[in-house]
């Protein structure tokens, strides 16, 4: 009877290691062990991040998977625009481009999940997975929509005869080809093609060229201080591209007024003035006018000078921002 309470205990004994020892191997440390069969890489695309906290390591993870994509996107947009940008050496359309490939090789990953998390002295992991089937799926009808936008915008700017219309069509071709671009790389990472564009690189360039060589400003902006917005205004125009010249030979005009007064604040210590800034780009042609830039600011200081000049300075500069994202061609949206 002793004999059988012997072998009783031995056999719980066991039956309690093998339980612990299931309880430790739990799903989530199965995914990082076993992840090549519950993940293969034939479907899947996966990285592993850490951090101190759970959050922190799932947002690393999917950092990690993004860097993948983003260095594939780099070195792929830099091989196509090499010989464009070997042509425009000494030229700014080389620091242009290099500009944007950067803006459009940073990217956030749609659908990707984090299917594992384990903690281990203080220290998490995360393990981020891609679908490649279901990635590429999206991908596909994301670049057929760019496509089709790109189409309407060619269109819209074989409607214009006037070159100064076709600044904002060209600004949208050039978004919608560099986030098409983006995604042809993201495909290739996963092994996946799509099909091939109707309007390239080359062709954006030649339209932005044309627009540069036909369009040539004139200035015209009254008040007192005028003269220093104006001088804003021609370098940004000169450092795109653009020439100035006198009204007869113009065939964009930009004028206006610049005015300055006394602010509306009281302060013992401090003056302030108001610098307010109304342009309107007009067409001499047509006399049609394009486009409208207004800004309002208030700047203070010890001194009456010293306030209007600040006023100036800062009110200068909003308008040139806004003069750039009119008429550089280069100024796209990312984020749209």
């Amino acid at each position: 009877m002793k004999f059988y309470a012997i072998i009783g205990c031995l056999f719980l004994c066991l039956t309690g290691c093998l339980n612990n020892n299931v309880r430790h191997h739990t799903t989530n440390e199965i995914s990082f062990k076993d992840g090549s069969s519950l993940y293969p890489d034939s479907r899947y695309l996966t990285a592993i991040g850490y951090g101190n906290s759970k959050s922190t390591a799932r947002l690393q993870a999917k950092k990690e998977l993004s860097n993948i994509f983003e260095s594939t996107i780099t070195s792929q947009f830099k091989h196509e625009t090499h010989a464009v940008r070997d042509s425009n050496k000494g030229n700014s359309t080389s620091e242009k481009i290099e500009a944007i490939i950067f803006i459009y090789s940073q990217i956030t990953l749609k659908g990707v999940q984090v299917k594992a998390l384990k903690s281990e002295q203080g220290q998490f992991t995360a393990l981020a997975v891609l679908d490649k089937f279901l990635a590429k799926d999206n991908w596909l009808l994301e670049v057929n929509h760019l496509d089709d936008q790109m189409q309407v915008e060619y269109r819209n700017i074989k409607k214009r005869h006037s070159k100064l219309l076709w600044i904002k069509p060209v600004q949208k071709i050039l978004h919608y080809w560099m986030k098409r671009r983006s995604i042809v790389s993201c495909l290739s990472v996963i092994g996946f093609k799509a099909p091939s564009a109707d309007i390239h690189l080359k062709t954006i360039l030649n339209m932005i060229a044309t627009i540069k060589n036909s369009l040539q400003f004139h200035i015209h902006i009254s008040g007192v201080h005028a003269k220093k917005l104006s001088d804003h205004i021609a370098n940004a125009l000169n450092n795109t591209g653009y020439i100035i010249c006198d009204s007869r030979k113009a065939n964009v005009l930009i004028s206006g007024n610049l005015t300055v007064e006394p602010s509306d604040i009281t302060n013992e210590d401090w003056i302030y003035r108001r610098a307010i800034v109304s342009l309107q780009v007009t067409d001499p042609s047509t006399n049609n006018q394009v486009f409208n830039i207004s800004e309002n600011l208030r700047r203070g200081h010890l001194t009456t000078k010293a306030a209007t000049n600040k006023a100036i300075k800062a009110i200068s500069i909003a308008v040139q921002k806004q003069i750039l994202k009119i008429f550089d061609p280069f100024k796209v949206d990312s984020h749209s």
